[in-house]
């Protein structure tokens, strides 16, 4: 072939490369997705808290999200002390530099 890119019969894929083929948009629109839904997600939480708060007492609501503050905080220290009771374990060298 003159002028063009030259296939191998070996490796197909070998015709394009990233000039050929660009994919600088992928990361773009994934993350501007992520953003989205996210974003979107957020606001019907946010939504539905204050729709939960309008019925029941703020003191109850308080109580709730104690227990739930402690649960994520007990099962963050559960995980932290397997993952680092694992790498031990495993042998690697967690010391600090």
């Amino acid at each position: 072939m003159s002028g063009g890119v030259e296939r191998s019969s070996r490796r197909p894929w070998a015709a394009f490369s990233h000039e050929s083929f660009p994919y600088d948009w992928v990361p773009i629109v994934f993350a501007t997705f992520k953003v989205i839904a996210l974003g979107v997600a957020m606001y019907f939480a946010v939504k539905w808290q204050y729709d939960q708060g309008e019925k029941g007492t703020t003191r109850a609501l308080l109580q709730t999200g104690g227990k739930v503050i402690a649960l994520f905080t007990i099962a963050l220290a559960a995980v932290g002390l397997f993952a680092f009771s694992l790498s031990r374990m495993l042998g690697l060298d967690l010391n600090l530099p």
